[in-house]
Formats: C-alpha cells, sequence, structure tokens
C-alpha cells in the first residue's frame, strides 16, 4: 500500500511565501522617502559582449564628465565570469581572498558614495 501524499511540504511552501510578502509590505515610509530623496538615475551601456558596464554619453569605465564609475563593479563582474564553478554565495567555510577583497572593495565604493545611484538601461527599440 502506497503512503499517503505529504500535505506538510505544500503547506510550508505556502508559509514561507506568505513570510516574504509580510516582509515586502512592511517597508518603512520614511527610510524609502530618504531612498527617493537621493534618487539620481545612471545611463549606462553594455560592451559588445555584454561584461562590462560603461557610461552611456562616452562609453567609458570611469567617466568624470558623466560622474560615474563602473570600475569596481566591472572588475567584480570579470572575477564571477571567470570563475563559474565558484559557489554562489559562497559556502561560510571557503574563502576565496581576491574575490572578498573585490567585493569589499566595491561595497566600501557604495558606501563613499553621497547619492543612490540607480542604473537605467537604455531601450534597444
Amino acid at each position: 500500500m502506497a503512503a499517503p501524499p505529504q500535505p506538510q511540504q505544500p503547506m510550508q511552501a505556502q508559509m514561507q511565501q506568505q513570510q516574504q510578502q509580510q516582509l515586502l509590505a512592511r517597508q518603512d515610509p520614511v527610510m524609502q522617502a530618504v531612498i527617493e530623496a537621493d534618487f539620481r538615475p545612471v545611463d549606462l551601456t553594455l560592451d559588445s559582449a555584454n561584461a562590462t558596464a560603461l557610461c552611456s554619453s562616452h562609453s567609458r569605465e570611469k567617466c568624470d564628465e558623466c560622474d560615474v564609475d563602473f570600475v569596481q563593479l566591472n572588475r567584480l563582474t570579470k572575477v564571477l565570469s571567470a570563475n563559474p564553478t565558484i559557489p554562489f554565495p559562497p559556502p561560510p567555510n571557503i574563502v576565496n581572498q581576491k574575490l572578498s577583497q573585490i567585493v569589499n572593495q566595491t561595497k566600501e565604493e557604495g558606501n563613499v558614495c553621497s547619492t543612490v545611484h540607480i542604473i537605467h538601461f537604455p531601450n534597444n527599440g
């Protein structure tokens, strides 16, 4: 005789989905207002291989005129693309020093920025 189906798994999935929806619904309006007050769209384009972010106006990785710097972001992209076997996120017991250094530099660069940058991709038709 076959075992009856386990109703536990669908219930767990449903509970997890409800918890995620509750977390999304609890946005702090004050924090959202702070984020939106510093909103500054950043136009970018990708190179022909779709691997390097560049400023849309001048096709530069770091452009003082447009006030954008994608150097760290592009470096991180190259490391992750060159090593497709790196588990993401990495297990807690494995430390890749090069990857950790690039991630920390990218994070610090983001912390130093005085404004929140939102990236806009141009429409391709």
